[in-house]
């Protein structure tokens, strides 16, 4: 049976599934989200077989927490994922995402971009493990509040919650670079930060973080690299400095252009 059959049947039984309201609970997987929960929605059924179905063949929408919707843990999101989904909604004996063994990470950096002045505003870009650059913007007037006081660790869902706001993939990124960039966040956390000064008012800030993962808490904690604009701040480690140059090369957003 070829894939375009394959994938045919498979939303056919998702569909049927989904009419007799089927659902399976499966354990938890990290801390704030679920196993086989390619839809994000906080349950696990034959509608994320659906759901991966239609990001697979159909330029759907990417799965929030793409871990998750890996269910055969062979690191890539395919046909074969929507196949064991449905599978495990017939049978307890075949458990999702069993013997995973690599980090839960999923988010590895963030450049956000927030004005109060006029009418707030919020939004910018992050980075997933798999390379993939999105972006995501509120709503004006729409900013989340209140906004985690900086250094406080965010649960994967908190994250996932800020960037599903009108989110679109940018980008993906060689791996090669991104995990090299990964690779000095650590480093970056130790580095000295300058005291914050202001430098100018209403232009807004932009904020460049990397994200260090606790994988025993199933937590991100934020590491600034710089912060520009009314406030600015720097990170004078030299990871930080090789982070930043090459997400402003990569997004093309630096510096706001602000003076004393």
């Amino acid at each position: 049976m070829n894939v375009q059959k394959s994938s045919r049947l498979i939303l056919r039984c998702a569909t049927v599934f989904i009419t007799a309201g089927f659902i399976l609970s499966t354990p938890l997987w990290g801390q704030d989200y679920l196993c086989g929960d390619g839809n994000n929605d906080g349950t696990f059924n034959v509608g994320d077989a659906v759901f991966i179905i239609n990001y697979v063949f159909r330029s759907g929408k990417a799965p929030v927490f793409s871990d998750a919707a890996d269910v055969n843990c062979d690191g890539a999101i395919n046909v074969g994922d929507a196949v064991l989904a449905v599978q495990s909604a017939f049978s307890v004996d075949l458990p999702l995402c069993s013997g995973c063994s690599r980090s839960r990470q999923q988010f590895v950096f963030e450049i956000r971009r927030f004005n109060f002045a006029w009418g707030a505003s919020y939004g910018g870009f992050y980075f997933d493990i798999a390379g993939n650059v999105y972006s995501y913007e509120y709503d004006r007037d729409e900013v989340p509040f209140p906004i985690p006081p900086f250094g406080d660790p965010y649960s994967p869902r908190q994250l996932a919650e800020r960037y599903n706001h009108n989110r679109t993939l940018v980008k993906t990124v060689d791996m090669a670079e991104l995990l090299q960039n990964v690779a000095l966040i650590a480093a970056a956390g130790e580095g000295p930060l300058s005291p914050t000064v202001h430098r100018c008012y209403d232009a807004g800030e932009i904020e460049f973080l990397g994200y260090l993962y606790d994988e025993s808490e199933g937590s991100y904690r934020a590491i600034l690299l710089e912060l520009t604009g009314d406030y600015a701040a720097t990170n004078f480690s030299r990871e930080a400095r090789e982070i930043v140059g090459w997400l402003i090369e990569t997004t093309g957003w630096g510096d706001l252009g602000c003076s004393y």
